[in-house]
Order: structure tokens, then sequence, then C-alpha cells
């Protein structure tokens, strides 16, 4: 083989035009060893008659003899042109083949001109070719990786666009769809051409694209459709198709998208459609959808153009038959609707068995001006459940510590204990505020806390901070304290009063006598004296 592979590399190599017709007549050859030589001979010169005759021989070649001529492909564009356009049928399959295991984007003008040009199966099998790879052209965009050509991917996504464009200006006298497919996929949602067409209803390509993107299920275009919609001011014909697509492919990619108000564009888009199909209160197409999805839809018709009356029978229908999280999204969605048909959905969500959905409801108690709302609500204040809990703390408040202290001085007694009441019940930083406030170094908000615990009637809970006061540095809080510990029962409160009456003050001695004389009666306090005097040396 030796000589003989010397021959056919100086026959690749010769500028002798006779060399072509020598190395075609050698792939008759039986022996594998010299075909593979010759093969390779045959693509490394640039002929188009020697690239033509290998592609003759491609559907009998093995795959590996199928690998050495596609490293020749840089050389072989002439040939293929010419197989796909003129070539007879043979030739047109072994090209076909050719350019779809090669993924050769430079024949993508080649294969646009044969779908336009003829009708029949070689027509439906370009368009089909350019469609695939128009799509792993997308694929390699979408991972940002070098294709196997090691050209860049943008590069390449040009130059094919641009074959598509012209095939678009030529609209008229092809009719061909799919090629309109190919250009709205590869053409993505920033194509001002894309645009234009879209806008303009008496463009002879408006109403193709927008029938493609009505029934079309390749994961391209639903992709181009939803991002069309959620991020850019979409045309009011993407608004039309999104309002009235109810396929499951559809379903999935709308659902999946998140509904950021922060989104201005997705937002808008919404608010200006009027209907959206996939999200009506239809049964059977809830029941196609999961719990995420069926609570992405309530949010979706919620944000939507939709009439109330939509809206209002979507979540009925999810209030009472939906997964936990529709109806929470439900309620949510009940907010901005005001009337006595939301009202009665929120107070059938306040009796549900999932505390989310309860805390939901608990929310618009007050805002929708529910008879007995606040009741309800300072009732709920201790439900078991914590979801519930929260939210009714949150709606009531007013009734916050901070509310109650700036207010505390103006109130009158009864507003006092009433408003000090509910505030002790929502605000659960009321005792360490208290206690806060109780070792504050103004004299004058030390007595005001003692009031406001009185006021709260937290006195027992505060029994040990009082005790702390009875040794205040100023006596008129220690008055104040040993006054108030009259209402507390516990030992050590005993014990500190009757340690305050050595106190060295005349009025903290008689307040602490006398709150004595509340816990004990007259009798214990005659022996509590007599046991004070006989401890004294």
């Amino acid at each position: 083989m030796l000589p003989l592979q010397r021959t056919i590399d100086a026959l690749a190599k010769s500028h002798n035009e006779a060399a072509t017709p020598t190395l075609i007549a050698a792939l008759k050859t039986d022996s594998v060893e010299v075909f593979d030589g010759v093969v390779r001979a045959l693509c490394a010169r640039r002929s188009k008659m020697g690239h033509l005759a290998v592609l003759r021989y491609w559907d009998v070649l093995t795959p590996s003899q199928k690998l050495i001529v596609e490293k020749g492909r840089c050389r072989m564009g002439v040939a293929l042109r010419e197989a796909l356009l003129d070539g007879d049928d043979r030739l047109f399959a072994a090209a076909y083949e050719f350019v779809e295991a090669s993924g050769d984007y430079d024949l993508t003008p080649t294969l646009v001109m044969v779908a336009e040009r003829s009708c029949g199966e070689r027509a439906d099998a370009a368009v089909a070719l350019t469609l695939n790879l128009v799509e792993q052209l997308c694929r390699w965009l979408a991972a940002d990786r070098e294709p196997v050509l090691g050209r860049d991917p943008e590069t390449i996504r040009y130059c094919v666009l641009e074959s598509l464009e012209r095939s678009v200006e030529r609209y008229r006298q092809h009719r061909r769809a799919e090629l309109l497919e190919a250009f709205v996929v590869l053409a993505g949602p920033d194509s001002k051409t894309l645009r234009n067409i879209l806008e303009s209803p008496y463009h002879p390509c408006h109403q193709s694209i927008v029938q493609s993107l009505t029934v079309s299920v390749s994961p391209n275009v639903l992709g181009l459709l939803t991002t069309l919609f959620a991020y850019r001011d979409a045309p009011q014909a993407v608004r039309n198709v999104v309002g009235k697509r109810t396929d499951q492919p559809f379903l999935d990619a709308l659902l999946a998208t998140p509904l950021d108000s922060k989104n201005v564009a997705f937002m808008k888009n919404l608010a200006r459609t009027k209907s959206l199909a996939c999200c009506e209160a239809n049964p059977a197409l809830l029941a196609q959808l999961t719990d995420q999805q069926q609570a992405a839809a309530m949010r979706l018709l919620a944000a939507s153009g939709a009439s109330d009356d939509r809206k209002l029978s979507l979540a009925d229908l999810l209030i009472k038959h939906g997964p936990v999280e529709a109806r929470v999204a439900a309620c949510e969605a009940l907010r901005p609707i005001a009337g006595q048909r939301g009202n009665q959905l929120v107070l059938q969500a306040l009796d549900d068995a999932a505390g989310e959905v309860q805390a939901a409801a608990v929310r618009q108690l007050r805002e929708r001006r529910i008879p007995g709302a606040m009741n309800k609500l300072l009732e709920l204040v201790e439900s078991p459940n914590e979801a519930v809990s929260a939210a009714a703390r949150d709606a009531l408040w007013e009734f916050r510590f901070d509310n109650y202290a700036a207010r505390f001085d103006l109130l009158d007694d009864d507003a006092r204990r009433s408003m000090g009441a509910r505030v002790a019940l929502v605000d659960r930083s009321t005792l360490a505020r208290l206690r806060a406030e109780l070792s504050n170094p103004a004299r004058r908000l030390r007595l005001r806390a003692i009031e406001m615990v009185a006021a709260m009637k937290l006195l027992p809970q505060m029994a040990d901070a009082l005790i702390e006061r009875l040794q205040d540095e100023d006596h008129v809080v220690r008055v104040a304290a040993a006054d108030a510990l009259q209402h507390c029962t516990a030992d050590d409160v005993r014990n500190a009063l009757l340690a305050a009456i050595d106190d060295r003050s005349v009025a903290v001695q008689t307040a602490a006598r006398n709150s004595l004389r509340a816990l004990d009666g007259e009798t214990q306090l005659g022996d509590a004296t007599a046991l004070v005097e006989e401890a004294a040396p």
C-alpha cells in the first residue's frame, strides 16, 4: 500500500485537472484501504466533479468513511449547492444527509431557495432541514458555547437570519409558512422586522406569523411568545394570541413566568389584556394544572384587565375546590375587589382549614369594613395558628405599644384601660417595653410606666419589675411602686413590701403599709409589724 498511497497523495495535491477523473475511476476498487484513500484525496481537492462523485457513494459509506467526507466539507460547498438545487434524487438525498449530519449553516440560503422554488418532497425536506438547523442554532446560542464549526454563533445567526429575512420579503410568491416560523424563532423578541410585521395587520406575513404563534408548540416559538408578553411592550397581536391559547405546552410556558410587580412591561401587558382564556373558571382546564400553576393562573388573572366578575368566578372556584396555594392566591386576588360577593368569599376563606388561607382573609377584614371585624380580629389574635395570629396582629396595627405610649397622656381613664387591654393582647413586645420604660432615666417616664402597667392590668406579670422600683432613687417612684404592688399576691411581693416599711421616706412606708393591709388585712399587718419590731436591733 505504501507506493499506492504515495500515488494517491500525489494526485490529491496535483494541479493537473486529469487527477480528478483518475481518482474518480479508482472509486470502483474493491480494496477498502484504496477506497478510503481515494475518498480522502477527492475531498482534499477543490473539484466540484470529484465531490459530486463522492456524494454519489454517500449511501454506501461506512460511518468512518462519512467522517472522512465531513472533514472536507469546507471545500464542498459548490458541489453541495448543485446537488441540492439541480442534482438527481440520489445526489439530493446524499447532500441532504450530509448537511443534516454536519450542520453546515452556509447552505441555509440554498435550502431556502429549494423550499421556495419547488413543491413536493424536495421542498418539504428542505423546509424540515432548515427548521432543524435553526433549532440547533438556537440551542447553541442558548447554551452560550461554540458550535462544531468553530465560528461565532452570533455570526452564524446573522448570516442565516439574513437569508430568512429575504425569504420573508418573497413570501407573496412562495407562501411557505414554515420559513416564516424559522424566521420568527431566529429573529427573537428584539427584531425590528418581526415587530413591524406584528404591528401591521395588512402586512403579507402578518396573518401567517400570528397563526404560527397561535398553534405552534415549538419550545422556541413558545419561548418567543412568552418573552414578548412578559418582558417587552407586546403588540396587540401578541396579547390577542396570549389571551386565546389554552393548550398545555403554552400553559406550562406562561404559568412558569414569574409575576413580579417590578416588571413594568409584564404588568402593563397584563393590564391591557382583557381576557385570559387559560385562566378562566373552567374546572376541566384547572384539572390539567398543578397546584403551583393554579395559583399562578389566579395571580395572572388578578393582574390582568379582565372584569371583576371573571376574577371572582375563578376565586370562588379555587376557594371551594383548589389546593392550598391556589386558595391563598384566590383570597389575595380578592383584595382590590370591593362588594358583597368579595366579602362573602373572604368570610368563607376565614373558615378554611388551612392557616395560610385564613391569614390571607384576616388581612382584609378591616379594610372591607365587614361588621364585627374588630371583635373577630381580637379573637383571632389568640389563634393557635401562628400565621393567623400574626395576620390579626398586623391588621390591628394601631394597637401597638408605641402608639399607646404616645397617646397615653391624652386619654382619660376609661380609654387608657380599654386601649391598654387591647395593646397588651395584640403587641407581644408590651412586657419588654414596659420593663424598659420602668428603667428609663427620666422620673416622669418611670411614673408613667407604672400607670400604664396598672391601666393595662399587667401588674401581676410586672411584679418583679415593680419590686425593683422599691429601690428607686426617687421616693415618688418608690411610693407609686409600693402602691401598685397591692394588686400582686406573690410571696416575694409581700416580703418586698415588708422591707419597704423601713424606707427612709415616710410616704413610702405609708404606701407599703397600705398595700400590705390590702393584701393581708388588719390582723396580718399587725403580726407583720410585730415581726419587724422583733427583728429590729
